[in-house]
């Protein structure tokens, strides 16, 4: 009763551990289970790569858009530029400001006036000034014109006779710059320059009239110049966010600045509007596998059970007539055929050892037999020994004999001759004779004639 009891008890205890931890279980659960648990990394790996390559698929398409879209508006900057130049360098050329510098004298009623109507396309507020050969201011749209007698400037346009570029803080400050371009104003007559075309470009304003879409609350623009910021709008310069720096094609003398447009994607990029998405999709699959997963542990393991239970009628019954069915998947239907061979194999040797064993009883009840018809002659031959040992009678003890005359003394204290004691007490019976030296004794020579 105890051992039923610790059988049950263990019983129970493995069924429970059993219900908590799958893997300790049945086959058809540890099946389940492992296939679930599989189909869960699966799931847990494809949403990871999937997650990493969406991520940096659409960080690099918004990269390539904003390559894209920074390529754009620096070729429409630097088309912007080259046309501003290409219009200074034609308005140098007119003939209205040779003559404002040949005649001085009568040239205040036309030359103020054209100059600062001027306005090319796109640069409206573009600061004009015409200058003499030393740098003095003619005429300009300023309120308050100055001179502009750099060395280095009078030098390029008086000199050599070509356009100057340089850069130009805006008001004392290094945001805001101011472009200064200055053109040889030549007179035709010398060759030589006459004057000055200067014109100072604010940075910001032309890039507001011409890069509307740039620098928001996603970009942020800045222009360079060398290491030198000419214009930021909205530029963080933060750890994580997307720059891209396009060089500004430009033509003399703006070529010589080495401009360059530098754009900073501010768009933080989320994903995580893909997580419920994902965690539904993945629920799905989840349920479908753990379905199929039931259902492939269900077709393995109904032929195990089978298997088993034609193994435990067999450890119940003793007979060795039952055969296993030969089905499922390959590894199945070869432990079946196995199981089967195996049963073959017990089965004849089973019956090499029936066999055997009717044999060898034979032998040993032939022998049992001969051992018996032994034993009965032996019985024979020990009753007719002890018969002859009961007709045997024995004298024992101390016998009186006379030292002459050899009688014996019987127990009652009679004298009698040997032969008749002998005679009365044993079954032997005496013939009477000579021996030769009695003969020679009793009758001397004569003796010998007896013999």
């Amino acid at each position: 009763m105890t051992g039923r009891s610790d059988g049950k008890a263990r019983g129970g205890i493995q069924d429970a551990l059993s219900a908590r931890f799958p893997f300790r279980g049945d086959i058809y659960r540890r099946i389940a289970a492992s296939m679930t648990l599989y189909a869960i990394c699966v799931i847990l790996l494809i949403g990871a790569v999937s997650y990493v390559c969406i991520d940096l698929l659409i960080r690099k398409n918004v990269r390539l858009s904003m390559e894209s879209s920074a390529r754009q508006q620096a070729v429409r900057l630097s088309t912007s530029l080259d046309s501003m130049q290409e219009n200074l360098s034609h308005l140098s050329k007119n003939s209205l400001l040779i003559n404002a510098l040949i005649d001085t004298s009568g040239s205040r009623s036309y030359i103020d006036s054209f100059v600062k109507s001027y306005r090319p396309a796109g640069h409206e507020s573009i600061r004009l000034s015409l200058c003499d050969f030393q740098g003095n201011p003619i005429t300009s749209n300023l309120q308050t014109p100055i001179p502009y007698k750099t060395p280095e400037l009078l030098r390029e346009t008086v000199e050599k006779g070509l356009p100057f570029s340089t850069v130009l803080p805006r008001d004392g400050s290094g945001n805001g710059a101011l472009f200064l371009l200055a053109y040889p104003v030549v007179w035709n007559m010398t060759g030589k320059a006459e004057g000055i075309l200067v014109a100072e470009v604010p940075v910001g304003e032309m890039v507001d009239a011409q890069l509307l879409a740039m620098g928001s609350n996603d970009t942020g623009l800045r222009m360079m110049s060398g290491g030198r910021v000419l214009f930021s709008r909205d530029f963080v310069d933060g750890r994580g966010f997307q720059q891209f720096e396009m060089p500004l094609s430009t033509a003399a003398p703006m070529k010589d600045l080495g401009l360059s447009m530098r754009i900073e994607n501010h768009r933080r990029i989320s994903l995580w509007w893909m997580i419920p998405a994902y965690a539904v999709s993945a629920g799905i699959l989840l349920l479908l596998s753990t379905l199929l997963a039931r259902r492939i542990s269900s077709s393995v393991t109904s032929h195990l059970r089978a298997l088993g239970a034609v193994a435990q009628q067999i450890a119940e019954s003793g007979s060795l007539d039952s055969q296993a069915e030969v089905a499922g998947p390959d590894d199945v239907q070869a432990l079946a055929s196995s199981f089967n061979a195996m049963i073959d194999r017990v089965r004849s040797s089973r019956e090499d050892l029936e066999r055997r064993v009717e044999e060898r009883t034979a032998e040993l009840s032939v022998a049992n037999e001969e051992l018996l018809r032994l034993n009965l002659e032996k019985e024979v031959a020990i009753d007719r020994l002890q018969e002859a040992l009961d007709k045997i009678s024995t004298l024992r003890g101390l016998l009186p004999i006379c030292a002459a005359c050899k009688k014996i003394r019987d127990d009652k204290g009679y004298w009698n001759q040997i032969e008749v004691y002998i005679s009365k007490h044993t079954e032997a019976e005496f013939s009477h004779g000579i021996c030769p030296d009695c003969a020679k004794e009793l009758y001397g020579e004569y003796a010998e004639n007896l013999e």
